[in-house]
């Protein structure tokens, strides 16, 4: 004889039975201080274009100030003699790079970023890179924010205005400005693919023979004119492709820089060693902070703090050739 066990089926007990509660991702509140907020600072103040590429020359153990110290000598050298004789004479002056303290504090709804964190999460293939700890991707998110606004200041950022420091080209405040040895060279603005190489001539015309003999001399200008540069290439049917192709991004064999944070309409010559970047992300006084606020108040927030400092100073004004309008 079969004993056939019946079972009964409850549609509401099933329903309560696999029903799922999100309640979003869990960050564990880490921090970061000192030396251990280097990869996330680092990250922030280094990936404009500006920095990333190495374009400029960096300084990153400044925890104020930082002495740039110019060495000028003349007439070093004389026949040889048994005796001393103290022969020429040496300069030594300085500019000082001044960095200036920054903090982020952003107060963030994690439902904002949660559906991103989560396609990123899945790992596919447009997102597979990305971390998959949702404090590690606050963190990155935010950071490339920090890095636009620092590639922006680098070039025409104002002490003046709070969250920003002092830029090279900032008008009447910036670097080359207070300098007062930068070298204008008057350009016509705006500049057009037609006008563009006559332009950058005029700032290479201008630049000394030692200047243009260093071996990382260049020219920094804004993306907009350097794709001018590239359209005037086209146009003259470069290497036979006029439209199609990049283009070289040099001029008689000295490189052209595109610089997000500069502005149109301005060439800037010189070497990179010449212009300095000095930041604290080697120093311990850099950190980076998530606060996940969902235990402290029950709300669905969290809160990101970054505090670093940075500054842009020049070695010698003398040596920078600046083209503008």
């Amino acid at each position: 004889m079969k004993y056939i066990k019946k079972t009964s089926f409850n549609a509401e007990e099933k329903s309560v039975a696999t029903k799922h509660e999100f309640n979003g991702p869990t960050l564990t509140t880490p921090t970061y201080a000192g030396e251990l907020a280097l990869p996330f600072v680092s990250a922030a103040l280094k990936s404009g274009a500006t920095l990333a590429n190495g374009w400029i020359r960096t300084i990153d153990d400044v925890y104020y100030k930082a002495v740039i110290n110019q060495i000028e000598g003349a007439s070093l050298i004389a026949d040889a003699s048994c005796d001393f004789a103290d022969a020429g004479s040496v300069t030594i002056t300085e500019n000082v790079l001044t960095t200036k303290e920054l903090a982020v504090n952003i107060d963030l709804c994690k439902k904002t970023m949660r559906q991103s964190w989560l396609a990123a999460d899945t790992g596919n293939s447009l997102n597979s890179n990305m971390p998959s700890a949702f404090s590690d991707y606050v963190i990155g998110h935010i950071a490339g924010l920090v890095a636009q606004q620092v590639e922006n200041d680098i070039w025409t950022g104002a002490d003046a205005t709070g969250g920003e420091f002092e830029g090279f080209l900032t008008a009447t405040t910036g670097i080359f400005v207070v300098d007062g040895n930068v070298n204008d060279v008057t350009t016509i603005s705006p500049f057009t693919k037609g006008i563009i190489v006559v332009e950058m001539e005029k700032v290479l015309d201008a630049c000394s023979s030692e200047v243009l003999a260093k071996p990382d001399f260049a020219l920094y200008v804004s993306p907009k004119t350097a794709f001018l540069y590239q359209q005037h290439l086209g146009s003259e049917g470069f290497s036979n492709d006029y439209q199609a192709n990049a283009k070289p991004s040099n001029i008689y064999g000295y490189p052209i820089y595109a610089c997000p944070g500069m502005p149109d309409n301005q060439i800037v010559a010189t070497y990179e060693s010449n212009l300095v970047f000095g930041s604290n992300i080697l120093t311990n006084m850099t950190e980076v902070r998530t606060i996940d606020m969902s235990p402290i108040d029950g709300s669905d927030n969290v809160r990101f703090i970054m505090r670093y400092a940075a500054g842009v100073q020049v070695g010698v004004g003398a040596d920078i050739y600046w083209g503008k309008a």
